[in-house]
């Protein structure tokens, strides 16, 4: 008898594990009256209600480890607030605190969760809520991969003459228009759950915007759940997109989205996701097998302002499939140097706005550029975090890298700066 990493005691025979999964949904639509997040420009409370929020919580089990990968269209969570609904998980659905990965889509149209601790205290109890009626739903279930592209994200740093970096549409800047999908079927074939990873800031609705939205990744939910059924539940998994955002140019740099703009937005990454669904269903498509696994650490990244800043960075394994959880708001380069340096798996994902907020993590040649993203009031980091990051997000793929490890030929993340 050997335990397990549920404390639970089994004896599972070699080759005998059956991968059981249950996808479970809340809404977490605040109240019309919250302050909404994003932008220290909006002044007033949220006066009306453009599409609900919700919480979206996946457990997967293999009969030796537990998991789960929780997807929230919220701006993001401090990591008290983390922990505290990690909690919450845990006690309801038997899974360790640190097999739970939180990932927002980070839209600027949801509450400043923080200044209520009324909502705080609701969304821990629902997600584990959701987390219960998961554990009570767990089926046999298979994985599988695909890929497919969008067009309507574009670097955001666009270098002036006088030397400086406006925030304004860079066309010739780093971008990565992928789309990566992780379909998980039950035994009759149909999707159980759509997890499609995207790089896009979703705030195409701006700071003049006062009605609650989940913003475009909200509507893309809807597409992928409208094309598959009820019986399917759409999960936006949020990457490094801290540089890069939706392609609407306008005054200032860029305009805030009208309903066209939404759709566009919207229906590029929906139908992007249905395609790739739609292909992982094939008999040709990557199988990700049963194999689960999950580990984080805690850094203590160097701070502009002396005191090092705690930063969580995790790593959760779905059979071949690596997926490394960033925190805060890394950009794009984070996740195209752990992709290019994790070797061996058949697809490395990189999430970043995961476990803790905690501002902005840009690149050593950003700090020395200037722009937003690197400047004091975004980012609490110097450039020496980058070297720190990148080694624990190395060394957590090769903790979980036991056993051998399938080639697979897929988009290279170089190319995706070409895309």
């Amino acid at each position: 008898m050997a335990a397990t990493d549920r404390g639970e005691a089994t004896t599972p025979a070699s080759g005998s594990r059956r991968l059981l999964a249950a996808v479970s949904t809340v809404d977490i639509t605040p109240p019309v009256g919250y302050y909404l997040a994003g932008y220290a420009a909006r002044k007033e409370p949220s006066n009306a209600l453009r599409d609900p929020l919700h919480g979206r919580l996946l457990l997967l089990d293999n009969g030796v480890t537990r998991l789960a990968i929780v997807t929230l269209d919220l701006i993001g969570l401090r990591r008290p607030t983390v922990l505290r609904a990690r909690q919450a998980i845990a006690e309801a659905a038997g899974v360790k605190p640190d097999h739970i990965l939180l990932n927002w889509s980070h839209t600027h149209a949801g509450p400043e969760v923080e200044r209520y601790e009324t909502y705080v205290a609701q969304l821990a109890e629902k997600l584990g809520g959701a987390a219960l009626a998961a554990s009570r739903q767990m089926q046999p279930a298979s994985l599988a991969y695909a890929e497919s592209t969008i067009d309507f994200n574009v670097n955001r740093r666009l270098p002036m003459p006088d030397g400086s970096v406006a925030m304004a549409p860079n066309p010739a800047g780093i971008v990565d228009r992928r789309l990566r999908l992780i379909r998980l079927d039950s035994d009759s074939a149909r999707p159980m759950a759509v997890l499609f990873h995207a790089v896009c800031h979703a705030n195409a609705l701006r700071h003049d915007n006062l009605a609650i939205s989940a913003d475009f990744p909200g509507l893309a939910q809807d597409l992928v759940a409208t094309a598959f059924g009820p019986g399917c539940t759409p999960m936006f998994i949020q990457g490094c997109t801290g540089n890069l955002r939706a392609n609407l140019p306008g005054e200032g740099g860029f305009r805030s989205a009208d309903a066209e703009d939404l759709r566009w937005c919207g229906f590029s990454l929906g139908g992007a996701a249905i395609s790739a669904a739609a292909r992982a269903g094939t008999r040709e498509a990557a199988r990700l097998g049963d194999e689960l696994d999950a580990a984080e650490v805690l850094l203590s990244l160097p701070g502009r302002a002396g005191p090092a800043v705690e930063y969580p960075v995790q790593a959760l394994r779905l059979g071949n499939l690596l997926l490394i959880a960033l925190a805060g708001e890394p950009v794009l380069e984070y996740g195209l140097a752990l992709e290019a340096q994790c070797g061996g798996w058949l697809q490395v994902l990189v999430a970043g706005y995961s476990n803790a907020s905690v501002g902005y993590l840009a690149s050593p040649a950003i700090y020395a550029e200037g722009g937003y993203e690197g400047s004091p009031g975004a980012s609490p980091f110097t450039p020496a975090a980058e070297a720190i990051v990148l080694q624990a997000g190395r060394d957590l793929a090769q903790r979980l890298a036991g056993g051998n490890l399938r080639p697979f030929s897929s988009t290279a993340a170089t190319d995706a700066q070409n895309a």
